[in-house]
């Protein structure tokens, strides 16, 4: 699970989760029985950008993260397509711009109705701003920033996904 912890607060993307239902609420309806929750998830929980976790499988991947105008959070449900297992080819993460090997940047989709998929280039585990603060010297703009530039980029995938 990732929960990503700011340097300071920012009230225009944090949200609270109080219950199971209410986190399960988020997600679109046709990926409803696709979420399987972790054991380890510790409700309630005040979210501070976003929250992932991946189901015991490693298939699927979710997100949950709210944009600011939103009334409330909203879900993703990535499938995995597992990585080639060439740990040497790399790869640019469309969200953070992180730069991985195989088995750390790779394609994650989600439907977009039952005939049509789409896919990005996005860190496997989406541990996105975890990189950026890890990593901050990698650009002039302060990690604070970029997590929510990442976060832009994450409403506007789902904000086109369900146009």
């Amino acid at each position: 699970m990732t929960m990503i912890t700011p340097t300071f607060y920012s009230h225009d993307y944090a949200f609270d989760v109080s219950s199971e239902d209410e986190l399960l609420g988020f997600f679109r309806e046709r990926d409803e029985s696709k979420v399987i929750f972790r054991s380890s998830l510790e409700l309630p929980m005040r979210v501070q950008y976003y929250f992932t976790w991946s189901d015991p499988s490693g298939a699927y991947r979710y997100l949950i993260f709210k944009k600011p105008g939103w009334e409330s959070p909203r879900g993703l449900v990535f499938r995995t397509g597992g990585s080639s297992g060439d740990s040497g080819t790399g790869g640019i993460c469309d969200w953070c711009h992180s730069y991985g090997s195989s088995n750390q940047i790779g394609l994650l989709t989600t439907s977009v109705n039952s005939k049509r998929t789409v896919g990005m280039m996005l860190c496997l585990d989406l541990s996105c701003g975890e990189k950026i603060e890890s990593n901050p010297v990698t650009t002039s703009k302060d990690p604070e920033t970029r997590i929510l530039q990442v976060c832009e980029r994450m409403g506007r995938f789902f904000d086109e996904l369900n146009s």
